[in-house]
């Protein structure tokens, strides 16, 4: 086996051998499509067999099928060996299929000596596009096309005259409204003992995924109480995230309302849904199936 670094130019190899898997690794197609992280392919005999990236901050995303094979003790040394030439690089965390995840781990404790602070294990789901998928419920913009200057706002249905539901697609000048329900996501969702996160990088987050993901909200009465979008877009995939009611809203169907918008956005580019949730997550898990997801395997975030 031997590592080769693909350059900018040079990644097509890569995503011609991660595609078949994309669903599993929709973040690591997103890096080599942007080209914002280092990218990697592991190969033997001209056949690419494995690969991942790694970005300056140290988020790796991967695609290691010989973890699952009788490879995986080779492709343990050549990560290893990789690692090793890499001691005084930033580690931030790995994200990927679980089996994968625990593989890097294994290379980066053998080369660098350095443990995980803390890791979470999801469930990973997709909803693929059904056929003759309308676009664009509501009229709403749909396109996968970067910052939205602009926020587009469609009215929904309510039960009451009383009640006003509308669901936005976001643009950057929404960031002070939505922040609020970011730190809410990010301290139920991500958060740590030990490891309180920090606002202001929350806000720098959600501003940079404003300008190059689709973010949108739900208001009631004027008031936003739910919030989710996309944070990897690939070829064929999209993947969700940062899905989020405030409490006092939930089990009304907020969340489905705003859930099904989202993925009727990316069904109207023609791409493929996929999302990943904690396995504990009981509420979130049967509002996903209720929106079609399936379940498809398992997924793990790592954090250094």
């Amino acid at each position: 086996m031997t590592l080769i670094p693909c350059a900018p130019a040079e990644q097509n190899a890569l995503l011609s051998f991660v595609l078949p898997y994309e669903k599993l690794a929709v973040g690591l197609v997103s890096h080599a499509l942007l080209g914002d992280a280092d990218c990697f392919v592991v190969a033997e005999n001209g056949r690419v067999r494995d690969a991942f990236s790694l970005s300056k901050s140290g988020q790796i995303f991967h695609c290691l099928p010989d973890a699952y094979t009788e490879n995986q003790p080779r492709l343990l040394g050549v990560l290893t060996e990789f690692f090793a030439a890499r001691k005084n690089h930033e580690l931030f965390n790995i994200v990927g299929e679980e089996k994968g995840t625990d593989l890097v781990k294994r290379a980066i404790q053998r080369a660098m000596g350095r443990g995980i602070q803390h890791e979470q294990r999801y469930v990973l789901l997709e909803k693929t596009v059904p056929r003759g998928a309308a676009s664009g419920a509501h009229g709403m913009a749909t396109a996968f096309d970067g910052a939205n200057e602009v926020p587009t706002t469609t009215c929904l249905p309510s039960a009451s005259p009383e009640q006003s539901l509308a669901i936005v697609r976001c643009a950057s000048s929404m960031i002070e409204d939505l922040l609020p329900l970011q730190i809410a996501y990010e301290k139920e969702e991500v958060e740590w003992e030990g490891n309180p996160i920090d606002q202001k990088v929350t806000r720098l987050g959600l501003l940079h995924a404003l300008r190059t993901q689709q973010i949108f909200a739900l208001s009631k009465n004027g008031a936003y109480i739910a919030k989710g979008g996309t944070n990897a877009i690939g070829r064929k995939y999209v993947q969700l995230g940062g899905i989020y009611t405030v409490p006092s809203e939930r089990g009304k169907g907020h969340g489905e309302c705003l859930v099904r918008q989202i993925i009727e956005a990316v069904h109207s580019q023609g791409k493929n849904a996929a999302l990943f949730a904690k396995p504990d997550n009981a509420p979130a898990l049967r509002l996903y199936e209720k929106c079609g997801f399936r379940k498809i395997g398992r997924y793990e975030i790592a954090y250094y």
